[in-house]
C-alpha cells in the first residue's frame, strides 16, 4: 500500500493505467531503506507494516509550533487531503475493471482505497482540491465510480439489480456537506429515491447535520417522502 501511495504522490503527473505506476513503484526488497531513508527513526517497520515509533513521534509532528525540519510540519487535515487524492487516483484505475470480482490482491493500496477514501474525505471536504478531485470520480470517472460502488456497497447493489446508488447518496451518507452541494449544483435530483434510507433526505437525517438537512430542504427535498426501512426522514432523524 504504502509503495503505490508514494509513488503516486511523488508524481507530478497522474499515471495513465495500474501498470504505468507499477513501474514506478521500488522494489519490494528495497523498500523498506526508502522509508528508513524518508522518515528517519519515526517510522518503524514490522511484519510489512509501517508504525510510529512512539505516539510522541505523531504529535511532534503534528504540532501547531513549527520547528526546525520536523517539528509542527504536519497538517492533519492536508495529510488527510493528500490521501482522498491517491485513493481516487488509484481508483480511478478500476475503470478498466468489469466487475466486483476484481483482484484486490493486484493492488493492496485500491482495497485500502475502496473501504476509506470516504473517511479521508470527511476529515479534508472543505480543500478545494479535494472537492474538485471527488466531484470530479463520482460524475465524470463514470466506470470506476460503478466498479468502486459495487466493492463498497456490495449488498446494496447486490438487492437493487446491480445498480450503484447515485453519487449523492453516497456524499450525504459521508456528510459531505461542501461535496453533496457541488453534486447538487451540477444537477443531482434531491428527490432521487434509493437504497436502505430510501431518499436524500433520509439519508441526512439518519448522518444527524442540521446542514445537509437545511441545504435539502433549500434544494426542494420533499419532507413528506416515504421510503427506505426508516419509512421517512423524522424516523430517520429519531433512529
Amino acid at each position: 500500500e504504502a509503495n503505490e501511495a508514494l509513488a503516486i504522490a511523488l508524481e507530478n503527473e497522474r499515471f495513465d493505467s495500474h501498470s504505468a505506476l507499477e513501474s514506478k513503484m521500488w522494489p519490494r526488497k528495497s523498500f523498506k531503506n526508502t522509508v528508513k531513508d524518508l522518515c528517519g527513526l519515526f517510522i518503524s517497520i514490522y511484519d510489512d507494516k509501517l508504525f510510529f515509533i512512539h505516539q510522541t513521534a505523531r504529535d511532534f509532528l503534528i504540532r501547531r509550533k513549527q520547528k526546525g525540519n520536523w517539528q509542527g510540519r504536519f497538517d492533519l487535515t492536508r495529510s488527510h487531503g493528500t490521501m482522498v487524492l491517491i485513493c481516487l487516483e488509484c481508483l480511478s484505475y478500476l475503470g478498466h475493471q468489469k466487475s466486483l470480482y476484481w483482484d484486490r490482491g493486484k493492488s493492496p493500496l485500491a482495497g485500502y482505497s475502496v473501504e476509506y477514501w470516504l473517511h479521508h474525505a470527511m476529515l479534508a471536504e472543505t480543500q478545494e482540491d479535494v472537492q474538485e478531485g471527488v466531484v470530479n470520480f463520482l460524475l465524470e470517472q463514470k466506470q470506476a465510480f460503478i466498479v468502486w460502488g459495487e466493492l463498497y456497497d456490495r449488498e446494496t447493489w447486490l438487492e437493487i439489480e446491480h445498480t450503484t446508488a447515485p453519487a449523492l447518496y453516497y456524499a450525504l451518507s459521508a456528510c459531505l456537506r461542501n461535496i453533496a452541494k457541488l453534486l447538487l449544483e451540477r444537477g443531482a435530483d434531491v428527490n432521487t429515491q434509493f437504497g436502505e434510507y430510501g431518499n436524500a433526505l433520509q439519508v441526512a437525517s439518519r448522518c444527524g447535520s442540521k446542514g445537509l438537512v437545511e441545504l435539502l430542504l433549500d434544494r426542494g427535498a420533499n419532507i413528506n417522502a416515504q421510503g427506505g426501512t426508516l419509512g421517512n426522514a423524522l424516523q430517520a432523524a429519531s433512529y
